[in-house]
């Protein structure tokens, strides 16, 4: 009796172990590249100083929108910073290298022939990839901090233009239309 409960027992977990997927894991092939991770991680290290801990899994991981905001055919990454999961070593808040009490920044990584650079202009509550007929751009939407009700919201377009990173646009969302979104 004892060896049969003993059979059913290893059935069941052979069962068990043929229904999981057994493969290696492979690395995620939405990291970020090598030179751009490592133009991060400097970037980091500007801001943080000694202070600013960020692992390397943590800013390869990191979340980003993706696109070819240069057109030179390589993806650029805008990094969302609001979630990222570094340590102070003095006992300072992370965050607060990002983000302020209303905005985070979205730093841009921007492919170039010679390497990344990293581009520190665009602040928001959220962003978004998109085109404007055939021109890449980014639009950022952040609580419009003039309105004393902030009930509405302030939104920034970004477009790739003489060789930099420039606002293209501005307006104001009112409650209504975001309701529709």
């Amino acid at each position: 009796m004892k060896t049969r409960h003993l059979l059913s027992g290893l059935l069941c977990v052979a069962m068990a172990a043929a229904c999981t997927d057994s493969r290696v894991p492979s690395l995620p092939e939405d990291r970020l590249p090598t030179g751009a991770l490592d133009a991060l991680q400097r970037h980091v290290r500007n801001i943080g100083g000694s202070d600013l801990n960020c692992e390397r899994q943590v800013l390869a991981e990191a979340p980003r929108v993706e696109q070819d905001i240069n057109a030179d055919g390589r993806p650029d990454f805008a990094i969302d910073t609001r979630n990222l999961r570094c340590t102070s070593r003095e006992g300072n808040v992370p965050d607060a290298y990002f983000c302020g009490i209303y905005v985070c920044g979205f730093p841009l990584l921007v492919s170039h022939e010679t390497g990344w650079e990293v581009v520190q202009a665009m602040a928001g509550n959220e962003i978004e990839a998109f085109h404007y007929y055939r021109e890449p751009r980014y639009r950022v939407r952040q609580v419009n901090l003039s309105d004393p009700s902030r009930r509405t919201v302030l939104v920034r377009e970004y477009a790739w233009r003489e060789a930099r990173l420039q606002q293209v646009m501005e307006r104001v969302e009112e409650p209504q239309r975001l309701a529709g979104r």
